[in-house]
């Protein structure tokens, strides 16, 4: 696992309101985390911890053996995965529709999207700014996103055209 012990004594602003450890049967590991001022949620898989805090950029875990500094991109060895799900919604219009184009801020750059409706998904890459346009062959009434191995997220916008029966 990334992460290193914190031996010396120090004060850390807690930002996770809330965390829930689930293990499978198989002993998989997921946490459950409401993170940061908006209480965003957030899945930490391989990780059991009760608290979560950063100061001065750096990402803190709290669990019964102590304090630990989580850093790095990899965990023992693996490459650690970034991931942005939004589910499926109809985005407040019941009709059908095309996911047009997406665009995230630079650091999505190299990083891929999956977009799926009630009929397909397909995969997509973000090109070096950011953004990204779709099939024509890809629509539906509700649609859901998933953005994996991404640097850095600040915005995201979902341009959908309409379209008419």
């Amino acid at each position: 696992m990334a992460v290193a012990a914190i031996s010396s004594t120090t004060t850390l602003e807690l930002t996770t309101v809330s965390a829930l450890t689930y293990v499978s049967k198989e002993g998989d590991v997921m946490t459950l985390a409401l993170t940061g001022q908006d209480l965003n949620a957030s899945i930490f898989t391989g990780m059991r911890f009760n608290s979560h805090c950063v100061k001065n950029n750096i990402s803190y875990i709290a669990d019964f053996e102590g304090i630990h500094e989580l850093g790095g991109n990899t965990d023992n060895g693996k490459k650690i995965h970034t991931v942005l799900r939004l589910s499926k919604s109809n985005y407040k219009v019941q009709q059908r529709k095309r996911p047009h184009v997406v665009e995230a801020s630079p650091g999505a750059a190299g990083a891929e999207c999956f977009i799926e409706t009630e009929k397909s998904k397909s995969g997509y890459i973000f090109d070096s700014t950011g953004k990204l346009k779709t099939k024509r062959v890809l629509s539906g009434i509700n649609v859901s996103y998933e953005i994996t191995d991404f640097t850095e997220i600040e915005s995201l916008m979902l341009v959908f055209l309409r379209l008419q029966k």
